[in-house]
């Protein structure tokens, strides 16, 4: 509540951005922070009128979450595959616990663009349309947007984007999402939070990585991870190329962004690792279920027998 919804609020009350923007250094309320999830709080304040009517940003991006999810696997995989894989994502204990005891927090809706986001960009990767490529574009600035991870998610999409060599025009959404926010707390003068400032600290590397064991967790992420293993290793073997390595590497970029913020060490070790690492998890499970959907799309349509003759009409005899 203090980090986003009382921005929320705030906006709500004043009818305007200026006015929290321009006395945000008395807040202790991370006024840095993107402000995508405070503004759609603010929109949902003025609908329902309520604090309450806020808290439902979560749930609503839960349920987007589920149909851009199915979408994507739907896109690659079979109708029974995008099925059973919507279902374990909308079963997962910790995406549910940020959809709805965290309602409020940045997570679920941050979790939406990461999907749509990579799920576009392999898309185009694919199958070079344009449309493909506007998408990813899109959902990759509004994860810009929402959270921090979603600016170094935007980083690797624009460095993918630079290094395939794709029109410039779909530079031009992460150049104003960046720059457009860069400019606003340049002019209201936002303190901000230098998550890798100064020197790193190694010591915290080893116990860093071995937080990431959480993954593994069959209460609070079921199989998600054990499948995303799995799948890298089977990949190649269902007829999928390198290409598909784009997602895994994604979810390992944003895992990659964490580790950096332990060695850090702006915060005590274990106390950040109890607060965030569960949620961040949350973000990347989705996107690590899509990668494994893509794999056993494939993998199941090995493993189905070829069409019988079943739907043939045959003739009867005629009755003499």
């Amino acid at each position: 509540w203090a980090i986003w919804l009382f921005k929320a609020k705030a906006f709500y009350l004043d009818g305007n951005v200026q006015g929290y923007l321009g006395r945000a250094a008395e807040f202790n309320s991370q006024p840095s922070y993107p402000l995508l999830t405070p503004l759609y709080g603010a929109f949902l304040l003025l609908c329902g009128g309520s604090d309450q009517a806020a808290k439902a940003l979560s749930p609503l991006f839960f349920f987007a979450l589920l149909g851009g999810f199915y979408h994507l696997a739907r896109r690659f995989a079979a109708r029974p595959v995008a099925l059973v894989f919507t279902a374990l994502l909308a079963n997962l204990h910790m995406v549910n616990i940020t959809a709805f005891e965290l309602a409020g927090y940045a997570d679920t809706t941050l979790s939406v663009y990461l999907l749509l986001g990579a799920g576009y960009l392999y898309a185009w990767w694919r199958e070079d349309q344009a449309g493909d490529l506007a998408l990813a574009s899109l959902f990759a600035s509004l994860a810009a947007w929402t959270k921090n991870e979603g600016l170094f998610f935007l980083g690797a999409v624009a460095g993918i984007l630079l290094i395939r060599r794709a029109r410039w025009t779909a530079l031009v959404g992460p150049a104003l999402a960046v720059g457009g926010w860069m400019a606003l707390r340049r002019a209201y003068d936002v303190p901000g939070s230098d998550l890798w400032a100064g020197r790193l600290n190694w010591a915290n590397l080893a116990p860093g990585l071995a937080s990431f064991a959480a993954a593994f967790n069959l209460g609070r992420y079921n199989l998600t991870f054990w499948l995303l293993g799995a799948a890298l290793l089977l990949y190649r073997r269902v007829g999928l190329d390198r290409r598909w390595l784009l997602l895994p590497g994604l979810v390992a970029w944003q895992l990659a962004g964490l580790l950096g913020a332990y060695l850090a060490g702006r915060n005590d070790l274990q106390w950040w690792i109890g607060t965030s690492l569960d949620r961040i998890l949350a973000q990347v499970a989705p996107l690590a279920l899509l990668a494994a959907a893509l794999v056993a799309g494939p993998a199941a349509a090995n493993l189905t027998p070829p069409e019988t003759s079943r739907n043939l009409k045959t003739k009867r005899p005629r009755k003499k």
